[in-house]
């Protein structure tokens, strides 16, 4: 399951404060574990930021 799945969800149960607050922190944890992977990765492989770029551009998604 995707962690951004939950958002729904969260948007039903939760109040909109609390939504708002629930979604910034899975946005920043899901910023800060893909940095965490997709930097090393792009070091090692400089191609692969312009690849990944354009399928984000296409998909949304990073796989």
């Amino acid at each position: 399951m995707r962690i951004a799945n939950l958002l729904p969800f969260l948007e039903k149960v939760c109040s909109p404060d609390e939504y708002r607050i629930l979604r910034k922190g899975i946005a920043a944890a899901v910023a800060e574990i893909g940095l965490e992977v997709l930097n090393p990765l792009y070091e090692m492989n400089p191609s692969l930021e312009s690849e990944v770029g354009e399928r984000v551009e296409r998909t949304g998604q990073v796989y």
